[in-house]
Formats: structure tokens, sequence, C-alpha cells
């Protein structure tokens, strides 16, 4: 069965993002993780007090942020994402 090996790449997967995550500026992290929550901008604005533009400008920087540090992760993460 499949089932232990997907469990330990799903972890492993959760890990790395998370590690990425981790590493970026405390705003952009906050923004990340209530993102990865399933929040929406206005929801992530009004719980970080700050505008849905700047909210939608830092997960902009996030995303670019992140793809550079996965790249080296890009075949893991997309076939187990």
């Amino acid at each position: 069965t499949l089932f232990p090996y997907t469990t330990l790449f799903r972890s492993e997967t959760y890990r790395i993002v998370s590690e990425a995550i981790n590493k970026l500026p405390d705003q952009m992290k906050a923004i990340m993780q209530l993102s990865l929550e399933g929040k929406k901008n206005a929801e992530i604005a009004d719980r970080l007090n700050i505008s849905t533009e700047t909210v939608h400008t830092l997960k902009k920087i996030a995303y670019k942020k992140l793809r550079e540090n996965l790249k080296d992760y890009y075949y893991f993460l997309l076939f187990f994402i």
C-alpha cells in the first residue's frame, strides 16, 4: 500500500514549505500562514490591521521569494502537492 509513503511525502512537503515560509519577513510570514489557513485577503487585512492592497502586494512578493527558495524542490513539490 502507498499510504505510508503518501503520508511521508505530505509531511515532508509541509516541512519544506513551512521552512521556506518561516524565512520570510514577519508580516509576509503571517500573511502566508493565514492564506494557507484559507483566509481571504480582506480577512487577512482585518486580522493584521493593514490594507487589502498591502496584503495583495506582500503576498505577490512572498510568492516570488518562495518560488526562489523552493526552486530546488520544484519537481518534488509538483508531484506531491
